[in-house]
């Protein structure tokens, strides 16, 4: 458990399974090699917990994407984009989508307008329609002009769970815009 700051890379040794807790406190100017990792706090480094966890068992590499839903650095966005077309399993697809939603940056909402976009459904991934919706909701967290204007265009889908969802966030997001305001 990091509480302070640790100036220097931090590695678990080859082939150990250990787990780095990095507090709210803690910061750690380094890269950053390990098993599986509690991130709350700031890596000034190349943080490579989700890289690593692509080898891990699914329930590492979904720790791993639940994590990064806490923080908010944009450097992470190129990998989780790129982690959401690589992983196979289900659950760790929709944490990663949640978290793009949560990241607001455009490569991320153009991400996620992608997989809301029946088009990208041409993939035919299993479990497509999750994935939609799970963009569909995060764009509605994201609440850029370009998720809005996505969401918009999605009021007109053909698929009726979408367009209710899509209205859904819609109009949440215009409430919280014009109460913000």
């Amino acid at each position: 458990r990091v509480d302070g700051r640790i100036n220097g890379n931090v590695t678990s040794e080859d082939g150990a399974r250990g787990l780095l807790v990095l507090s709210e406190k803690g910061t750690i100017n380094g890269s950053v090699r390990t098993w599986d990792a509690v991130i709350n706090g700031t890596i000034a480094g190349e943080p490579e917990a989700l890289a690593r966890a692509a080898d891990a068992a699914p329930e590492v590499r979904l720790a791993a994407a639940v994590g990064l839903q806490s923080r908010r650095e944009e450097r992470l966005v190129s990998a989780i984009v790129r982690r959401i077309d690589d992983e196979e399993e289900l659950d760790v697809q929709l944490a990663l989508v949640a978290t793009l939603g949560r990241l607001v940056t455009p490569e991320g909402v153009q991400k996620l307008i992608a997989l809301a976009n029946p088009a990208e459904r041409l993939l035919r991934r299993p479990n497509m329609a999750l994935i939609r919706l799970s963009a569909i909701e995060a764009m509605g967290e994201a609440r850029t002009p370009a998720a809005m204007v996505a969401l918009q265009k999605l009021l007109e889908d053909k698929e009726k769970e979408v367009r209710e969802t899509a209205a859904r966030l819609y109009s949440r997001a215009r409430r919280q815009t014009t109460a913000s305001a």
